[in-house]
């Protein structure tokens, strides 16, 4: 009905406005009046012509004026298209994603469907040990002669009986736990998809075994003071992991599984002393995934006193040569054992605990060349090392006859 009226009051106020120009101009004409010095004859044209301007500028007034949608189509269509590329883009990147997500819980799903299978398995051995345990107990009434060899055959079917009802047990808690961890990691996983800022999609941000995050926790202390220091603990890994995923919001970014956190309070209350502790990745991890992790624990303690001796070797070589950095490279190898032997944790990566410069390098190689190449390499602790590291060195070369 707004639209009739509007076109209703165009047609009045056009004719209004066409009547009025043309009578205008007649009368103009006839009088013979002339407007910016113009003859008659082309002011009465120039009457009728400012007239239809009049007629299209009043329609367009009235339509602006009365239509929001006009003045969108009219002054906004740009920004319009603008928003809707832009929204097209998103769209395309979300359904990417949303794909990648279906197809993991697809996969979930199956194992369910798996686990529902053994289940059942399961349960009808236990309907067909069931049966054979009837028949060995009629077997014993039936038979005395017979007695022993039936309780033998009534011991067997009880185990087979007791074997599959914790297989029936163990799918369903298994069938349970599975289905609580898709729900919570189907929620994780859109919080953190939510989270997120343009990435690269399949951009790996953690390989497996990598180092998320690590420090050292107090243990014997109480059950809260035990789990306060545990969450303020993962959450600083959760904020690292999402520091290196660019995500803009506070969301959950590790994964890690409840039996895990309750192992790591049930080694906090029982240790005695501080605590290493680290978080690393199970897996590659992808941007825009949740990092499936582990957490690491040892007693922290110190393995070398400041200038502690950690290897001596003599070594043999001629000087000058190639097999002087060969023979600097395979002591080097004997520290990271000797370290990981008395107890330090190598890196789950590379295996070591430790880096020199190389400079420090060369200077033991030139010192070795200098002093013959018949030597005995010393390397010492540069600092107290813990069980941690690094395993910093200090390395001195000593000629021998």
């Amino acid at each position: 009905m707004v639209g009739v009226k509007i076109i209703l009051l165009l047609a009045i106020m056009g004719g209004a406005i066409a009547f009025m120009g043309d009578k205008l101009g007649s009368k103009i004409g006839k009088k013979r009046l002339t407007v910016f010095g113009l003859r008659p004859h082309y002011t009465s044209i120039l009457i009728t012509i400012l007239t239809g301007i009049l007629v299209a500028a009043t329609t367009m007034a009235v339509i602006t004026a009365s239509s929001q949608e006009a003045r969108t189509a009219l002054f906004g269509m740009k920004k319009i298209q603008e928003d809707i590329q832009n929204l097209t883009a998103e769209k395309n990147t979300v359904v990417a994603e949303l794909a990648d997500r279906n197809a993991k819980i697809k996969n979930l799903d199956e194992q369910i469907k798996a686990l529902e299978t053994q289940a059942k398995q399961a349960k009808a051995e236990v309907e067909e040990a069931q049966k054979q345990k009837d028949a060995a107990m009629a077997q014993k009434s039936a038979a005395v002669a017979q007695k022993a060899q039936a309780e033998r055959e009534l011991a067997t079917m009880q185990q087979r009986y007791n074997a599959a009802q914790a297989q029936v047990t163990s799918a369903e808690a298994a069938k349970a736990k599975l289905q609580s961890e898709v729900s919570e990691l189907e929620a994780a996983t859109k919080k953190l998809r939510d989270s997120m800022v343009a990435v690269r999609e399949g951009n790996v941000i953690y390989r497996n075994g990598e180092i998320i995050f690590a420090g050292v926790l107090k243990s014997d202390l109480n059950a809260e003071d035990n789990k306060r220091q545990l969450d303020t603990f993962l959450a600083a890994a959760n904020s690292a992991v999402l520091s290196r995923l660019n995500a803009k919001d506070e969301v959950q970014a590790i994964w890690l599984s409840k039996e895990q956190v309750a192992e790591a309070l049930k080694h906090l209350r029982d240790g005695k002393g501080d605590m290493y502790v680290r978080v690393c990745a199970s897996g590659n991890v992808v941007s825009g995934e949740l990092a499936p992790a582990v957490i690491e624990m040892v007693p922290n303690k110190k393995i070398y006193d400041n200038g502690e001796v950690i290897l001596r070797q003599n070594i043999k070589v001629a000087p000058h040569s190639p097999q002087v950095d060969i023979a600097v490279m395979a002591a080097l190898q004997d520290v990271n054992k000797a370290a990981q032997r008395a107890g330090v944790v190598p890196d789950p990566l590379t295996g070591k605990v430790g880096a020199i410069q190389s400079g420090d390098l060369s200077k033991i190689s030139e010192d070795i060349s200098k002093k013959g190449g018949k030597v005995e390499i010393i390397a010492k602790a540069r600092g107290n090392i813990m069980i941690a590291g690094p395993v910093l060195l200090d390395v001195s070369v000593v000629a021998r006859p």
